[in-house]
């Protein structure tokens, strides 16, 4: 007879279930909790007294009233992607014919000279670098006292 299809799921959830009936109410807490002292922390500062409620600010008028809607000083020019007008409509870009002319010039050049005259130059290998010879053979660059 096969197993049922969650049986290695049920088990796993009872030995879990058995694990929390085995635990204690609460499991360990690092909080601080808080302690109370001889006196208030208001009562230490003197701030156990009442203060007169606040004062809420008069609401004040605006210093001018505006007869005109606000305009823009420097306003985008027009076109695409400058103002808020609606995306232009799909135009198919012509075809454009490419011609070359084949001028008296071209043929007068001659044939093609090189920007420069330098040559690379070789660079020192990496094995006879100081370092690396020094590293290798050590009794040779040892000091003689």
């Amino acid at each position: 007879m096969p197993d049922p299809f969650d049986r290695k799921k049920e088990l796993e959830r009872k030995e879990r279930e058995e694990h929390l009936k085995k635990l204690q109410d609460k499991p360990f807490s690092q909080k601080v909790k808080p302690r109370e002292t001889f006196s208030t922390v208001k009562e230490q500062y003197g701030e156990d007294r009442p203060y007169p409620q606040r004062k809420q600010p008069e609401k004040r008028k605006p210093l001018m009233e505006h007869d005109v809607p606000f305009k823009p000083s420097n306003p985008p020019r027009k076109g695409y992607n400058k103002t808020l007008d609606k995306f232009p409509a799909y135009k198919e870009d012509p075809m454009r014919v490419v011609t070359r002319n084949k001028s008296a010039e071209h043929e007068d050049r001659g044939k093609w000279k090189p920007t420069h005259n330098k040559k690379t130059t070789p660079v020192n290998s990496v094995t006879t670098n100081f370092k690396n010879l020094k590293s290798e053979f050590p009794s040779i660059f040892r000091r003689h006292i």
